[in-house]
């Protein structure tokens, strides 16, 4: 089974090691509890692992709280996974698996739902959900995500690329206390040994 770039063994990858097949219905749901205006991460991951030995990866919707919120395109290549971020308007959070294609049988790996603090992100309106595009940590040699981030984000590791302007300074520490939280370790990695270059 192939790792995703972010699971380090055991506990982030035993995870991707088992699945749910949904073969009856069109439409299949979890409803997890949750306190009614509460802000939520929630991230919805699938490995393939070609479990049916048909190497064919299935597409299917993925739904939340009734709204679409994406097409699932599955993969042989390894672990897809889909965030978003959003404030519940009822005391759960619905999350809906619909097969959208005959023989295209919808299936989910894990459910991740992390609490938020009320003041991250609170320039998006509350009225609407922020759907991951990516993530990244510019200069990182590996993606990180939780103990590096409390929040569990995960965060994509980014070569410094050309165009990029080198900045120096004589800092000693990276001050991120900002709304959003990110974590130091985020910015940390592009800086060399002694924090004056990156």
């Amino acid at each position: 089974m192939a790792s995703p770039k972010w699971c380090k063994p055991p506990m982030e990858c035993n995870v991707m090691g088992t699945l749910r097949v949904f073969s009856t219905r069109k439409k299949n749901c979890y409803s997890i509890k949750a306190e009614k205006g509460s802000q939520f991460l929630v991230r919805a991951s699938f490995y393939y692992g070609n479990y049916d030995k048909k190497s064919a990866p299935p597409s299917f919707d993925l739904q939340l709280d009734g709204n679409y919120w994406n097409t699932i395109q599955t993969s042989t290549e390894g672990v897809v996974y889909y965030e978003v971020i959003y404030i519940t308007k009822g005391d759960s959070i619905e999350l809906c698996l619909a097969q959208t294609q005959p023989n295209q049988l919808p299936f989910i790996s894990a459910i991740e739902i992390r609490g938020l603090a009320s003041d991250m992100y609170n320039h998006v309106d509350s009225e609407y959900a922020m759907l991951l595009t990516r993530r990244v940590a510019y200069g990182a040699t590996e993606a990180m995500r939780y103990p590096s981030d409390d929040f569990d984000r995960i965060w994509d590791a980014v070569e410094v690329g050309n165009g990029l302007v080198k900045v120096t300074t004589d800092a000693q520490t990276i001050d991120t206390s900002v709304p959003d939280q990110p974590p130091v370790a985020a910015f940390r990695p592009v800086w060399n040994n002694n924090l004056k270059n990156f």
